[in-house]
């Protein structure tokens, strides 16, 4: 089975102000533009390369969604995600999955 290679490439803004202008981070998948995932002070939003529409969810919403996210490809098979270095526990809220 082959694998898929990811590249990133970031695209910063001169001066970085979160909380008005998002960072921007294009993905690309076996040389093909995959999605780009957008990251501000509301939260993060992926915006996929295909027809389906961007998902975004808040801050409170991401431990959640990523802890769900982590349980489903468990079920599929599939390696489970890697927790973040530092350990740190965000606070967590209700988590509504919200697509934009």
């Amino acid at each position: 089975m082959a694998t898929s290679q990811h590249a990133l490439s970031l695209n910063i803004p001169a001066e970085l102000s979160v909380g008005s202008r998002p960072v921007e981070v294009p993905v690309r998948r076996n040389g093909r533009r995959y999605g780009v995932l957008s990251i501000s002070s509301r939260g993060v939003e992926w915006n996929p390369s295909t027809s389906r529409p961007p998902v975004s969810l808040s801050w409170e919403e991401l431990p959640a969604a990523l802890t769900a996210a982590a349980g489903t490809a468990e079920a599929a098979g599939k390696p489970a995600a890697r927790p973040a270095r530092g350990g740190s526990k965000a606070a967590g809220g209700k988590s509504a999955g919200r697509a934009a």
